[in-house]
């Protein structure tokens, strides 16, 4: 709520891969000629990410020739960097600064703990030595980890999740094209 311009671009990542998980789960199901509630129910009763990659990547293979295969693997491999993106996104602490009012901060919160989890540990050695505790704690924080979003970097990461969402529909037409016995050369291309 302090930098919503930025905030902004951050939201249109979430949603672009919101739109591709979707286009994932349509492209289970176009692959498995069944019913769309069938295949997506069995996508998430695997409630792991991984899993669920490794499936769809077990449903090109087993139904692409190897050209088509070999584009499928290459592909849903290239998007992994701005899927991992959005991972950081949805799943670190965000966070800003007075001294970067033009930016927002992201940090993994197993460091955040494991640095809130030091600091404890330091003030209590502090107490335990007769320091008293309102003058023991800590103003300071390690500050290492904590990645800086400017706009530059945020509409990048915006374009690269617009590109895998078209690539995951390409992905989408190339399994919809051979489950139709219709040609796919011009998605191979």
């Amino acid at each position: 709520f302090k930098r919503p311009s930025l905030a902004a671009f951050v939201m249109e990542v979430i949603e672009r891969w919101s739109l591709a998980e979707f286009s994932m789960f349509n492209i289970v199901a176009d692959a498995l000629d069944t019913e769309p509630v069938v295949a997506t129910s069995m996508m998430l009763a695997v409630d792991n990410q991984a899993a669920q990659r490794a499936a769809i990547l077990a449903i090109g293979k087993a139904i692409l020739d190897e050209k088509g295969w070999l584009v499928f693997e290459a592909a849903y491999h290239a998007i992994a960097p701005s899927r991992g993106t959005r991972n950081q996104f949805v799943h670190c602490l965000w966070g800003t600064s007075d001294q970067l009012p033009n930016a927002l901060l992201l940090r993994d919160p197993k460091h955040a703990t494991l640095d809130r989890a030091r600091r404890i540990k330091r003030v209590g050695e502090r107490v335990r030595r007769g320091i008293p505790l309102s003058l023991a704690g800590e103003r300071a924080f390690d500050k290492s980890g904590i990645a800086v979003w400017r706009e530059p970097q945020l509409k990048e990461e915006v374009g690269n999740a617009a590109v895998a969402q078209q690539i995951i529909a390409d992905l989408g037409h190339l399994v919809h094209a051979k489950r139709k016995g219709l040609s796919d050369d011009s998605i191979l291309k």
